[in-house]
């Protein structure tokens, strides 16, 4: 019997509207399950891609692999290394341009042959007095000296008997008394230059006996009529430890 209110029509209508919506719905997740596969297939060759290019590249060492491709099979095996490890203090220092420790360097000098000698050299009042943290400079250096069982290599000369050798307008600019630090050490020179600023560096070939050679006294100092600085001066004379003869008892 025909349904109340529907006719024959309508419900073929319907029949043939569902089996639409079926064969809809089901060409819908084939078609799904078909990109899908195309996507894991595609995603299998580019992997299995990646490898073959990352292989090759190891194997070659002469092309340069992308960051994407970097794996431990990139580096040395034969060292023991992996991925992500830290390089070694040793590896560091190899490396082009890395920065020298020169702390480790030692300039020891020598009573028998001639030395490259560096100076930086200023008016005594200035260097000895004035300067107060020259004292703070030397002193840490030589307790580093002590430290590490080194031999001094910088002294303080006060009125050397090279300053006559220096450049005509060196002299006549430099105040006398004069004084100088030398050492063999020419890059903690440079460094003293840096950090005195007002005093004037140089170099010379000479003996130990010549580059640390006296020719007259710098005197005393007296104490200034005002002091301002919130701690106490220096005490008169502190630099006299630092003189050639004194270096074996510091």
């Amino acid at each position: 019997k025909s349904t109340p209110g529907c006719s024959s029509e309508g419900s073929l209508f319907f029949s043939s509207f569902s089996t639409f919506l079926f064969q809809s719905n089901k060409m819908a997740a084939q078609t799904v399950a078909a990109q899908s596969i195309m996507l894991d297939r595609t995603s299998g060759a580019c992997a299995a891609s990646g490898r073959a290019f990352q292989q090759k590249c190891v194997a070659q060492k002469a092309v340069r692999m992308p960051a994407t491709f970097k794996v431990s099979a990139s580096l040395s095996r034969k060292e023991g290394k992996v991925q992500g490890a830290r390089p070694t203090k040793t590896a560091l220092s190899a490396k082009k341009g890395a920065v020298k420790d020169y702390s480790l360097e030692h300039f020891a000098p020598s009573k028998t042959e001639s030395q490259r000698w560096g100076y930086v050299i200023a008016n005594a009042k200035f260097m000895l007095d004035e300067e107060e943290h020259l004292a703070e400079l030397l002193r840490e250096r030589r307790r580093m000296f002590t430290e590490k069982e080194r031999e001094v290599d910088f002294f303080i000369v006060p009125e050397p008997a090279w300053v006559d050798a220096l450049p005509a307008d060196v002299k006549s600019r430099l105040g006398r008394p004069a004084a100088a630090i030398v050492s063999t050490d020419l890059t903690w020179i440079t460094f003293m230059k840096l950090r005195l600023d007002k005093v004037y560096k140089g170099e010379m070939d000479a003996m130990m006996k010549d580059a640390l050679a006296v020719s007259g006294d710098v005197g005393e100092f007296g104490s200034p009529d005002k002091w301002t600085a919130p701690y106490t001066k220096y005490q008169a004379g502190w630099w006299k430890v630092f003189l050639p003869e004194n270096a074996d008892n510091n």
